[in-house]
């Protein structure tokens, strides 16, 4: 056989394989997965409860006792849960936002004193006070980090009161009055997904106060001029749930 054929072979079967590894399909590089930011944008709806202090200033006078006034405080303590309804709008990482609540309240309280009406007289007051339901309009600025923002909040409170003032012997007026004022607070806000917010948010309200003139029975025949007038200042812790649409 030729020598000259023998060794070209044998040259072609070495460099067979590294010409063949040349011509395999180079590994693929792992794709990196798509990370969409979250973004605070849209319409949300939720559900909160809470526990709220109310502190209650009360004056009442009667002709009952000319002249003499007595103060009590009938401060109301008491769980409040409801729904809120709102919209952020994200710009960077500043989010402004609209939000309204509505809440129904189990706060109560009341207190007693006694009143020198001179003479070595004197009377007790008792003062209850309890509230129905409370809401609110509000604005919102917070500032986004990713899925987690602290915010502030205020605006307008609603919150409707019945109220009690009595006087062993001498009857009582009950009144109702739903009162008009302003709230400020602040909270957090943590996104579990991108659909789920909780938050945990607390708030100071004054909801200014309730002032009643009324004609009472004496007892006597005849009627005698009843006034009482109520401050109320409260402060509540909240936690929430929200659904982002």
């Amino acid at each position: 056989m030729n020598l000259k054929l023998i060794l070209a072979g044998a040259l072609i079967a070495a460099a067979t394989p590294s010409f063949a590894a040349d011509l395999a399909p180079a590994p693929m590089e792992p794709v990196a997965p798509i990370v969409v930011p979250f973004t605070w944008n849209g319409f949300y709806v939720g559900a909160d409860i809470g526990y709220s202090w109310t502190k209650a200033d009360s004056t009442y006078g009667s002709d009952f006792f000319p002249g003499i006034s007595a103060n009590t405080s009938p401060d109301a303590n008491g769980a409040v849960g409801g729904l809120y309804v709102g919209y952020n709008a994200q710009f960077n990482q500043i989010v402004v936002g609209l939000e309204a609540d509505a809440e129904i309240s189990g706060k109560s309280g009341d207190d007693s004193r006694l009143v020198d009406v001179g003479g070595g007289d004197f009377f007790t007051l008792n003062t209850k006070a309890d509230e129905n339901w409370q809401g609110s309009v509000r604005a919102r600025l917070g500032y986004a980090i990713d899925n987690f923002m602290p915010y502030v909040t205020g605006g307008v409170a609603w919150s409707d009161w019945d109220f009690t003032h009595s006087v062993p012997g001498f009857g009582s007026i009950d009144t109702s009055d739903t009162l008009v004022g302003w709230t400020v607070g602040a909270g957090v806000e943590y996104a579990f997904t991108p659909n789920l917010i909780g938050r945990l948010e607390y708030r100071y309200t004054d909801f200014g106060d309730s002032s009643n003139n009324d004609l009472v029975d004496d007892g006597l025949g005849g009627l005698v001029n009843v006034a009482d007038k109520v401050d109320l200042t409260d402060s509540t812790v909240r936690v929430g749930i929200a659904y982002k649409f």
